[in-house]
């Protein structure tokens, strides 16, 4: 029976034994290192990119002309003024002038209405006019609201000249 008992206790040592070198610190530290390792792996691996798509609208911006009244001019022989409408909207000005004076002047005030959905103001006239055609802009109103109307005027000069056209463009942006 002793020699049972020292098997007994022998293997309960070596139990013991074996069951007290997992805890080891090496084999924590292996442990620690290979877990770490996969983590880091994954981490690695794991590649996820993000597309965003987006589109800012802050409104519209929308400008008609609904009436051109021709305000002053210097002596003339004769005048001819008239504009094409395409419903409630202004599409062309024509004017034929006949005069003595050098250089001719004459202010145009052209009523637009703001159609879009932001305020907008006038930033000024189209500058590919001829050098020989001054054209500015002669007052505009500071700001002009959605669904507004208000009158823009604007000065032409041309020295002499026979048959002469021209188109310009009046810029409009949204007032910040």
């Amino acid at each position: 029976m002793i020699d049972y008992m020292r098997a007994f206790k022998h293997y309960k040592y070596r139990k013991k034994r074996r069951f007290g070198n997992l805890l080891h610190t090496g084999t924590i530290c292996a442990a620690l290192i290979v877990s770490l390792g996969l983590l880091g792996a994954t981490y690695a691996s794991w590649n996820q990119s993000f597309n965003l798509f987006g589109s800012i609208s802050t409104g519209e911006v929308s400008i008609i002309i609904t009436n051109v009244a021709l305000e002053s001019s210097d002596s003339y022989e004769s005048l001819s003024f008239d504009t094409n409408r395409a419903g409630n909207v202004v599409d062309e000005v024509n004017m034929r002038v006949v005069s003595r004076a050098n250089p001719f002047n004459s202010i145009l005030v052209f009523t637009v209405e703001n159609n879009g959905t932001v305020p907008v103001i006038c930033e000024g006239i189209d500058s590919s006019v001829p050098d020989s055609l001054g054209v500015e802009l002669v007052a505009a109103p500071d700001r002009i609201e959605p669904g507004q109307s208000a009158p823009v005027k604007v000065k032409i000069t041309k020295g002499y000249v026979e048959n002469f056209e021209f188109s310009t463009f009046l810029r409009f942006v949204q007032a910040v």
